[in-house]
Parts: structure tokens; C-alpha cells; sequence
């Protein structure tokens, strides 16, 4: 089977936005959300991607139609997939979430160790196996009381 050459989308794969992709949308958002505008009103989408151009220099070398109908092709596309150092980061802030102290329970865990957890579990989970530390993730913010007593 050939190889499809040709340069990396910029915008966005078949599913998912690229980081570029995301941070355009994100940035048309903004401008919308300031005005008090909706997406739906494509006049409006215009004029906060006019103001974009003008101001964001990454985005003058493509004309203004151009960046109207990528907003819209991105917008029905899924967010950037994260990478591991978010995925990372995203575990130890649940871990740190999960171990603060409560009215009922003291401190079980401080920043320093759940890093190192999140750390051990990496090693020692193999490379197929990564995107199953989601799931115990999700599963021990829900669980508070059931993983004390463990």
C-alpha cells in the first residue's frame, strides 16, 4: 500500500483539529464570546476574523474566506488529542485533587507523591497499555472512600 505524501495537515486531520487548528477556533470563540455574539451568525464570524487578521500576524497570509470556512470546518471536528506530558500532568492533578484534605479526612497525599505515583505507574505500565490509566484515574476521583480502604 502506497504511503500518502504531501505535506502535514495543518488544520486538521480527518477527526481531530491539529493544536494550529484549535487555537484559531478557540481564538474566533474568544472574539465572539467578548462581543456577546453566537457562532450561528456568520456576519458576525466574519468581522471577529477580520479583527483577527489585523491583529494576529499568523493569520494574514490566508484570506479571509479562506480562514471563514476552515472556522467552520474545525468546528465539527474533535478537539487535539492531548500528549503524554498532559496526560501526565491531568493524573497528578487528580491524584492531588483526590488526596486533599476534607471536613471528614485529613491530607492523604502531598503534590511530591502524587507525582511520584503518576511516575511508578508509568514505568511499569507498558507503552499499549497507557490509555488504560485514564479509566483507574477517572475511577479512584469517584472512589474516594472505597480506595481508603484498600
Amino acid at each position: 500500500m502506497a504511503k500518502k505524501r504531501g505535506r502535514p495537515a495543518l488544520w486538521g486531520n480527518k477527526n481531530n483539529r491539529t493544536v494550529a487548528g484549535h487555537k484559531f477556533l478557540c481564538s474566533v470563540d474568544a472574539g465572539l464570546k467578548a462581543h456577546g455574539w453566537s457562532p450561528d451568525d456568520r456576519k458576525r464570524v466574519r468581522s471577529v476574523i477580520a479583527e483577527l487578521r489585523k491583529n494576529d500576524l499568523e493569520y494574514r497570509r490566508r484570506s479571509e474566506d479562506t480562514l471563514y470556512a476552515y472556522y467552520y470546518r474545525m468546528r465539527r471536528l474533535l478537539a487535539p488529542l492531548p500528549t503524554e506530558e498532559e496526560k501526565k500532568d491531568r493524573w497528578v492533578s487528580l491524584l492531588i485533587q483526590w488526596g486533599k484534605a476534607t471536613k471528614r479526612h485529613p491530607t492523604i497525599m502531598s503534590a511530591n507523591q502524587s507525582r511520584e505515583i503518576v511516575n511508578r505507574l508509568i514505568a511499569v505500565t507498558p507503552q499499549h497499555r497507557r490509555d488504560d490509566l485514564d479509566q483507574l484515574f477517572v475511577s479512584a476521583g469517584c472512589n474516594r472512600t472505597a480506595a481508603r480502604l484498600l
